[in-house]
């Protein structure tokens, strides 16, 4: 043993250098480290949610839930599969064995569902994600106004906000919920459909056919040859009543106006958003995976203040959930616990021991500790989260001690 300290105090600039190492690896792993409230794990399980309109519960699950279970089964390692159904949705939960490759897992689940897509009804739109922390919203904002009507609230901030704030570094999704959504609005008088010989398929299909962008031919010039496109898309609805939905007779056309009337609507709501009494909407920002919690909620900040003046008057903008205080919470509490260990460290050590070499090195340990320990949670690929954080906690008390 003696030996071994007199080792160590003849190559005490060597240990110095390995502390100073280490502090350095630590702040630099402290400033990298993926943080969230839990986690980064990764569940044998992948959701697949379909949404099917109106559809009765009892259709929807002979022509959606039943195809899904039959497709979703054929994967290999799948464990057990439950479906929940609702009138125009259904939520199929996938469980595998617990040693599935679950990158390689989706990627099977997806080309299955694919496989049977087509023979799902028109309109089914497929949302197919791995369980992660990642899927729950790390960030909501509430948007409201008192000038503009809100239909153009919904316009401002599909179309303005949320592209903008998508763009943002660690940003996966940003959801829109609630609104008064802008439609144009069809209105088929029964009466003259029945005399002009058509269904109401067939004038749908054709207004489906003459809103589209399509390539009607190509145009050759100079050694280059343009594509001639069409614009379909709609910017004044009276522009729908001109449509020729058939011709009869000795080819007279039959107008979309000769059977309905055409104007302007909202879609049916399905969902009230209500912030301080107001109507308006709500934004939900979901993080990517392995991603800082705190710097993501930062940098949403940051484009919101800059976003703000850009918006026209009246529309506010406020924050209505954020995960990660309890995240800077936590940081805060691990960094109250070294400052406070120090501090005493630092009077009980110099009261006792009346000698400041002592007190300084063990007032040293503690935070070489904590930078230690953000290094290893680095090498292992661990995260900034509630449970380390609080062990964290919980080992510098002993230290302290």
């Amino acid at each position: 043993m003696i030996r071994f300290t007199k080792l160590l105090q003849s190559q005490a600039k060597a240990i110095y250098l390995i502390f100073v190492f280490m502090a350095i690896l630590g702040i630099l792993a402290y400033s990298n480290l993926p943080s969230g409230v839990y986690p980064e794990l990764s569940f044998p399980r992948i959701a697949v949610i379909a949404e099917a309109g109106n559809v009765a519960p009892e259709q929807v699950v002979l022509t959606v839930t039943r195809p899904l279970e039959v497709a979703t089964n054929q994967v290999y390692g799948v464990q057990k599969i439950r479906s929940k159904t609702a009138r125009g949705s259904t939520e199929l939960s996938i469980e595998f064995q617990p040693t599935t490759d679950m990158q390689q897992a989706l990627q099977q689940l997806e080309a299955k569902i694919n496989e049977v897509r087509s023979t799902l009804p028109a309109g089914v739109n497929l949302t197919v994600e791995r369980v992660t922390p990642a899927i729950f919203p790390v960030l909501s904002y509430n948007v409201t106004t008192d000038t503009l009507a809100q239909t153009d609230l919904y316009s401002i901030t599909q179309y303005q906000i949320l592209p903008y704030l998508s763009r943002v570094a660690g940003v996966a999704l940003v959801n829109l919920q609630g609104g008064n959504i802008p439609e144009v609005e069809v209105q088929i008088d029964p009466n003259r459909l029945q005399n002009s010989g058509l269904s109401l398929s067939q004038v749908a299909d054709t207004i489906g056919r003459s809103t589209q962008n399509q390539a009607v031919g190509k145009l050759d010039s100079n050694y280059q040859q343009n594509l001639i496109v069409t614009n379909g898309q709609l910017i004044d609805p009276s522009a729908l009543t001109g449509i020729v939905v058939t011709t009869k007779g000795a080819g007279k056309p039959v107008f979309l106006e000769d059977l309905a009337q055409v104007s302007l609507g909202e879609a049916d709501r399905t969902q009230i958003i209500s912030a301080k009494g107001k109507p308006g909407l709500t934004l939900n920002i979901f993080r990517q995976p392995n991603s800082n919690v705190v710097a993501v909620a930062g940098a949403v900040q940051q484009e919101i203040k800059s976003l703000e003046k850009s918006l026209p008057p009246g529309v506010q903008i406020a924050k209505a959930y954020d995960e990660s205080g309890l995240v800077v919470d936590a940081i805060a509490n691990v960094r109250d616990s070294i400052a406070i260990g120090i501090v005493l460290t630092i009077i009980v050590l110099y009261v006792f021991l009346r000698e400041w070499r002592s007190t300084v090195i063990a007032a040293i340990t503690i935070p070489l500790s904590a930078l230690a320990a953000f290094g290893v949670l680095s090498f292992v690929g661990q995260s900034l989260n509630l449970m380390s954080l609080g062990g964290l906690g919980r080992v510098f008390k002993l230290v302290i001690s």
